[in-house]
């Protein structure tokens, strides 16, 4: 199986005419993904230059974000990876964090996780999904409540609201309407949501919030002002099977 793209990201300009951003369905980048493409539509046709648009930003101030809202740094010698992650599970002494996999998969050795409050703790993957992108880190526990997955997927029009620390620390939220669904590759179902509103670099792995404020999906990339995520229900996916793999302790009482 392939790794998911790091950070979508794509440079070519739309004009009108043939839609600059696509291949059909497919969205250009390192990593093909089979996706309507949020500027034609899947048609392969733009009538006018894509807009950045960005719906609902609001920056918090610093220090006030959601409790269970975590920073992830990961490094390697001088390698550096920073991402966000969002506390799913506590139990005991421990906790469960969910991240996005490209944050966390090159750097391994040293894998820490900061808190709002300011406390900073080890980490370590005991559960991982290349192809969506997510990562399931266990800390010791913290004093953050954690946040519950929604058991349904939200639908297209509904509100939802990403959370990150992007790539210097600094907490932001961004509201945004569902706009679509897709998926990494054709052999897979549409479980990735789509919503209005570009992410920044280093909020990969952020809690997409719903309106009553559990979690809709976790965030992996953006493109073409529109920001995209592994949506709930694959979510609860990913938790049963490595929860089948792995001795349930692993999942919720190991410490790092």
């Amino acid at each position: 199986m392939r790794a998911l793209l790091i950070s979508l990201v794509l440079a070519a300009s739309a004009f009108a005419g043939q839609c600059g951003s696509c291949e059909g369905t497919r969205v250009r980048g390192t990593v093909p993904l089979f996706y309507p493409c949020p500027d034609c539509r899947g048609t392969g046709e733009v009538a006018d230059p894509p807009s950045e648009k960005v719906s609902g930003i609001s920056d918090r101030r610093p220090g006030h974000p959601r409790p269970a809202v975590c920073r992830v740094v990961s490094t390697n010698g001088d390698q550096i990876a920073a991402g966000s992650g969002v506390l799913v599970r506590v139990s005991g002494t421990a906790g469960l964090v969910l991240t996005a996999y490209h944050v966390v998969r090159e750097n391994r050795p040293t894998l820490e996780v900061t808190f709002p409050e300011g406390r900073t703790m080890p980490a370590r993957i005991v559960a991982w999904d290349q192809d969506w992108d997510i990562a399931a880190l266990a800390i010791g526990r913290p004093d953050a409540e954690p946040v519950a997955i929604a058991a349904k997927a939200p639908r297209r029009g509904d509100r939802l609201t990403a959370a990150g620390y992007g790539q210097v620390g600094v907490y932001r939220e961004q509201a945004g309407r569902v706009t679509d669904y897709g998926s990494p590759t054709r052999s897979h179902p549409a479980q990735f949501v789509e919503m209005e509103g570009s992410a920044r670099s280093g909020d990969s792995g952020g809690p997409i919030f719903d309106e009553s404020g559990e979690i809709a999906g976790i965030l992996f990339g953006a493109a073409r002002g529109r920001t995209i995520g592994s949506v709930s229900t694959r979510l609860h996916l990913f938790l049963a099977e490595a929860a089948a793999k792995l001795p349930e302790c692993t999942l919720c009482e190991a410490r790092p």
